[in-house]
Order: structure tokens, then C-alpha cells, then sequence
């Protein structure tokens, strides 16, 4: 049997370990990072004041389970009204996230409506008494 030239052996060995090194995490073109989530309190105060939170289920497309990263965390007030949230969200492009509210101050229900994710206000869906607050993004940030 012949025995091949070191130079093809190094590239075979070379496109082997390429064709191996794919990517693990997902592509940054694939997300976005929000600018901005705010919440606007537009019902009346029915109980003492608490915290306000943002809970969310965000998609993970990679996940090869089919898993959401889903989590909580408080909002911050900018005024007796308004509610900022200071994390940064990257959300997959085109698929579908959910955003509500914990204000037990108005409802003690989640509350979907007044959810605004750079600056676009998000279509919100009910359940029984609880709403959910729905968007996608485009490549561009723009909410939909």
C-alpha cells in the first residue's frame, strides 16, 4: 500500500477538525438585545405599595430540550407610575417571548397590559384573570 504525502495527510486532519469545531453557542445574529423594557401603571392602587417585578419566558432555539430561559427579577422605579428595567434582555429574533408584571399593588393577578419593549407597547393575552404580555423582534430591535 502507498503511503500518502504529509502535506494531504495535514490538510485532511485540518478539514477534519473544522468540520468537528462547529459552533456550541448560539450566533449573536441570531439575538438581540433589548434597549429598553418599562412598565406604566395605569390602574389604580387598590393595595399597599409593593415591589414591582418583571417575569419573563424567553425562547432558547439551541436548546437542543426545547427549553426557555425563564426568570424574574425587580423593576425599577423612575417615578410612581413608571417602572424601568435595568438588565439587558437578549431574546432570539422571530420568536415569540412573554413579559408580565408582578405589581400586587394594583392586581394581585400578573398584569400584561403597559408592557413597553423599546418603546413599541406589546399585544397582550389572557387567562382567566391573569395577562400576559407577547412580542417578537426583528434583526433591527424593531418589537412586533
Amino acid at each position: 500500500m502507498r503511503a500518502r504525502p504529509p502535506s494531504v495527510v495535514v490538510v485532511l486532519l485540518a478539514l477534519a477538525g473544522a468540520a468537528c469545531d462547529g459552533p456550541t453557542q448560539p450566533s449573536a445574529s441570531h439575538r438581540v438585545t433589548l434597549s429598553l423594557v418599562r412598565y406604566v401603571r395605569t390602574r389604580p392602587v387598590v393595595a399597599p405599595a409593593a415591589a414591582v417585578s418583571l417575569l419573563y419566558t424567553i425562547p432558547d432555539p439551541e436548546d437542543y430540550l426545547g427549553r426557555s430561559q425563564i426568570g424574574g427579577h425587580l423593576l425599577r422605579a423612575v417615578d410612581d407610575v413608571t417602572f424601568v428595567d435595568d438588565l439587558p434582555h437578549v431574546v432570539p429574533i422571530d420568536q415569540e417571548c412573554t413579559f408580565y408584571i408582578e405589581d400586587l399593588a394594583v392586581s394581585p393577578y400578573h398584569v400584561g397590559t403597559d408592557i413597553y419593549v423599546n418603546g413599541t407597547l406589546i399585544r397582550v393575552r389572557l387567562a382567566g384573570n391573569y395577562e400576559f404580555g407577547l412580542f417578537k423582534v426583528d434583526r433591527n430591535g424593531r418589537v412586533y
